[in-house]
């Protein structure tokens, strides 16, 4: 499978397929990779010259990575947000890495990659929220968070004529609803923050 996907691929490392060699490096079980809102995810039937590329992506499924396709995640999908999350965050500690570009021309203007449509922001918050959640019930940490893949130079910038891009509040929102269960269970016993030693 190494050589199927490299030789689709080329040995280059970027933001498509860095994942992968983090895999091959042993460096991430690929049962412990969760990918959802994925809009290249591909269908079983392809034309000749993308069927390299479709064996090589469903390989790393039948490795143990899991994918929640783009076209799974449009309206009316919560529910199906808390059963695919709740059966696949199966590790003590969530590291949660957001790539703006998820919600391209929906709730985001200011990406790297503006190939499609993607997913509505209400639909982004609901993933944060039920990530936030399971970590709250104890069965898993959120111990990191990082926010990429966006392009800083259209940031706020005026799409329309009076209408701003709102790249910034959705990756606010995101991070809001991911550690809002949180902090309001420190509210809701009373306990409060206590910087460990050397935290300032």
């Amino acid at each position: 499978m190494q050589d199927s996907f490299f030789g689709t691929f080329g040995k280059t490392y970027c933001c498509g397929n860095f994942w992968a060699h983090l895999i091959y490096m042993g460096i991430v079980k690929p049962e412990h990779l969760v990918f959802m809102g994925v809009a290249d995810y591909p269908q079983q039937k392809v034309p000749l010259a993308w069927e390299a590329f479709r064996d090589a992506y469903l390989a790393f499924e039948t490795r143990g990575c899991s994918f929640l396709p783009l076209t799974e995640l449009q309206t009316s999908c919560k529910r199906k947000i808390e059963r695919f999350l709740a059966e696949k965050i199966n590790t003590p500690y969530v590291y949660v890495s957001l790539d703006l570009d998820v919600g391209a021309y929906r709730c985001v203007r200011a990406a790297r990659y503006m190939d499609g449509p993607g997913i509505e922001g209400h639909v982004l918050s609901d993933i944060a929220r039920v990530i936030g959640n399971v970590c709250e019930s104890g069965k898993s940490c959120l111990v990191g968070l990082d926010v990429m893949e966006f392009n800083m130079h259209l940031l706020g910038a005026e799409i329309e004529p009076g209408i701003e891009d709102q790249t910034l509040g959705t990756a606010i929102d995101f991070i809001e609803s991911l550690i809002r269960p949180h902090s309001e269970a420190m509210r809701g016993t009373g306990r409060k923050h206590r910087p460990a030693r050397g935290e300032t």
